[in-house]
């Protein structure tokens, strides 16, 4: 049941956005579920705790125009929609900015937009598109250097062998990687002759980053995501390309602070909460922190096992004033877990270890 929900609610998301890409406008049932999920993420920023300018680009140029991908949930009042805002995805699309997890001087990243010239649809979208590529990619802090067809010697180059190719060329040009998306027009298959008139189209995207020396892991040496849409001729590539942009920064976002992890930087800060019962009471415990702790940036989760979670942050405050404001903080009840306060249990110079008691 919940997966249905969430494919219908997905539905009715694709719907929405689909129709502001339409000739048309928006009709006043659509226009006015996006313009609510939009306010609700307006009005609920402040969770998200003090942005950086990067960040704050982000949530005004991907987050609020493409608000029904960081939405849970909604579901419709008297006074309006009751909407569960996705925080969690939120704060994983922030933790990826290329100079502070690339920490080189050197940010260029080499792009290709391969379109198929023979598909008037994808020939038609293809600047969009490539707009779209440099925006995502300016505004992580990344240097564009774009490449053309006319620069490969096989322009025939596609999927996989396209990708190994342009990353070599980025590793000898000594780029930080390479972004790589792909429009085309599927070729029909004979056999379905009841689908004949019906065109299918591929978006696909690729990027990798090689990641420096000093990420504090050995084992991650490169990001790397790969995605792919299949569309019919109504569907927007436009907005199929912001969906496979998105999907491929929340991954690094989340890969990133993987391979920071806990890498001891001056800058981060370790909390340790031990005592919630349920996710509802971890949730409404990791909001009620990052309010107190107003200034810090997002609370990103480092480890968690059974009912114990290892959150890391940057804040201009020691350790022993991080214990001042978080003692007695109140936590409330979840679907299990009793509600309580955060107690002190332990810390270092650099980790505050609480227990809700």
């Amino acid at each position: 049941m919940k997966s249905l929900r969430a494919w219908v609610l997905g539905l009715l998301f694709f719907s929405i956005i689909q129709a502001s890409h339409a000739s048309g406008p928006l009709d006043e049932v659509h226009q006015n579920v996006l313009a609510q999920l939009q306010e609700a993420i307006n009005a609920q920023a402040k969770t998200l705790g003090t942005l950086e300018p990067w960040q704050r680009t982000i949530f005004q140029d991907e987050v609020i125009p493409y608000a029904n991908r960081f939405v849970k949930d909604y579901r419709p009042t008297p006074k309006g929609l009751q909407v569960e805002i996705d925080f969690d995805s939120i704060r994983k699309y922030f933790n990826f900015s290329a100079s502070k997890v690339l920490k080189r001087q050197d940010l260029s990243l080499l792009t290709y937009l391969r379109v198929d010239q023979n598909c008037e649809k994808c020939v038609q979208a293809s600047g969009s598109i490539g707009n779209m590529m440099k925006g995502w990619a300016d505004r992580r802090g990344f240097s564009v250097r774009k490449m053309n067809m006319e620069d490969l010697n096989d322009p025939d180059l596609k999927g996989k062998a396209l990708n190994n190719k342009l990353s070599e060329i980025a590793k000898i040009r000594d780029n930080v990687g390479a972004l790589i998306m792909e429009v085309e027009q599927e070729v029909q298959d004979e056999v379905d002759s009841v689908h004949a008139d019906e065109k299918k189209f591929k978006i696909r995207v690729f990027m990798n980053i090689r990641l420096g020396s000093d990420t504090g892991s050995e084992v991650m040496r490169e990001l790397k995501h790969d995605g792919e849409l299949e569309l019919i001729e109504t569907h927007s590539f436009e907005m199929a390309a912001s969906k496979l942009l998105i999907e491929t920064f929340m991954d690094f976002g989340g890969k990133a602070a993987g391979a920071a992890g806990l890498s001891g930087s001056e800058d981060d800060l370790m909390l340790e909460v031990s005592g919630f019962k349920d996710f509802t009471q971890y949730n409404k415990m990791k909001d009620q922190i990052q309010r107190v702790l107003r200034d810090a940036t997002p609370l990103q989760e480092k480890r968690m096992s059974r009912g114990k979670v290892l959150l890391g942050f940057r804040l201009k405050k020691n350790i022993q004033q991080v214990k001042s404001m978080l003692l007695g903080v109140p936590v409330e009840a979840g679907t299990v877990g009793a509600a309580g306060r955060l107690s002190f249990e332990g810390m270092t110079d650099r980790m505050l270890r609480l227990e809700i008691r």
